[in-house]
């Protein structure tokens, strides 16, 4: 159970800075915005490694030689998306709500990627994946909601252009992701 903790915590992390990034773009508190941020990384999170499971080691290889390339490629997408309308956005117009549609979309993939190739090393182990699954989805779930949650009350009245801070962060994210698979 440790372990199981373990992975699903480190799995989270990757959704938690997303979820504060997306939460910098809040500019009204919505328990909406921050379920669906949550319930959708969650998902992902339980999802992708039952998948990952399901196809075993046939894709271990691609798995692990591009994980970081497409990681990098979809976060950059959104953290551009994010910077381009923070430059863009009216001062009394409020933000796009990146808890909706594909950018929320494209994040929950790009943050379960790597819940994909552990669910192929589970696989490969021939260990159980439901109950390793579940606990990362609520894990990730819980991160997250308390990330975008908690950055949301911060931000929302001390930063001007909260999406052009959460569009760097996200862009960070990618090359992070990107320096470490290279």
């Amino acid at each position: 159970m440790i372990e199981i903790l373990m992975i699903a915590f480190s799995l989270a992390l990757d959704a938690f800075s997303l979820a504060v990034s997306f939460g910098m773009t809040q500019i009204h508190d919505k328990m909406s915005s921050r379920i669906r941020i949550s319930f959708s990384f969650g998902f992902f999170q339980f999802i992708m490694p039952i998948l990952g499971f399901l196809l075993g080691s046939g894709l271990e290889r691609f798995v692990d030689q591009w994980d970081h390339w497409i990681v990098f490629g979809i976060l950059t997408l959104v953290g551009s998306k994010m910077i381009f309308d923070g430059f863009n956005k009216e001062e009394d117009k409020e933000a796009v709500d990146m808890s909706l549609g594909l950018p929320l979309l494209f994040a929950s993939i790009a943050t379960s990627i790597d819940a994909f190739a552990i669910g192929i090393s589970f696989a490969l182990l021939k260990k159980e994946i439901l109950f390793p699954s579940t606990i990362i989805g609520i894990v990730t779930a819980i991160l997250s909601f308390m990330g975008v949650s908690f950055v949301s009350h911060i931000c929302k009245n001390w930063i001007k252009r909260p999406e052009l801070i959460g569009g760097l962060a996200i862009l960070l994210i990618g090359f992070k992701t990107l320096l470490q698979g290279l």
